[in-house]
């Protein structure tokens, strides 16, 4: 895993095979097969340890103890910050291999996304959130899709940069948290 992890960060999942990391072990290609079952079952494995890392930071940002509010933008902030330090996983996760994110039974891919359920539980503290209930769900979905946005283009765009990512995730935390609590 740690060779596959290695090779992962170094060429995205293209350069992830049975053969190069055999070759970086030094071991012959047939004895990776003993462990997993071909390319997809190794790739699936370095998405769910990613996942879980993912899934740690998301965690550590909705509990931090502060309001709703501060909590997204925690949560925002915690999202692109881990694209701009994993961009390879990331890539992986969300944008490579989009089939993996629900692969393998609902429980196991509602492990993966269960931070968007406590997101939409944070919209739901929202002035916006409680007059429309049923809209939180969406209200979160547009703010997942402005981060993995904004993510996306840190991880796959040249001119995108680090400096341009941070800034581009306030301004557009700052208007959506906005609109959620413009009836305060």
């Amino acid at each position: 895993m740690a060779a596959a992890r290695t090779l992962l960060e170094e060429g995205g999942s293209e350069a992830v095979s049975m053969r190069a990391i055999a070759e970086r072990i030094g071991y012959s290609a047939t004895t990776i097969y003993l462990h997993f079952e071909d390319r997809d079952a190794l790739l699936f494995a370095l998405l769910d340890e990613a996942f879980g890392e993912f899934r740690a930071e998301m965690a550590a940002a909705i509990a931090a103890p502060a309001s709703a509010r501060e909590r997204i933008r925690t949560m925002g902030r915690a999202y692109v910050r881990f694209a701009l330090e994993h961009p390879a996983q990331y890539r992986l996760m969300f944008v490579q291999r989009p089939d993996f994110l629900m692969a393998h039974g609902p429980e196991e891919a509602g492990a993966r996304i269960e931070s968007l359920g406590a997101l939409a539980d944070l919209v739901a503290e929202s002035p916006a959130g409680r007059d429309r209930r049923a809209h939180a769900t969406v209200s979160a979905d547009a703010l997942w899709a402005t981060v993995h946005g904004i993510a996306a283009l840190a991880t796959g765009v040249a001119m995108f940069d680090r400096a341009r990512a941070e800034a581009t995730t306030e301004e557009a935390l700052d208007l959506l948290i906005k609109g959620l609590w413009a009836s305060d």
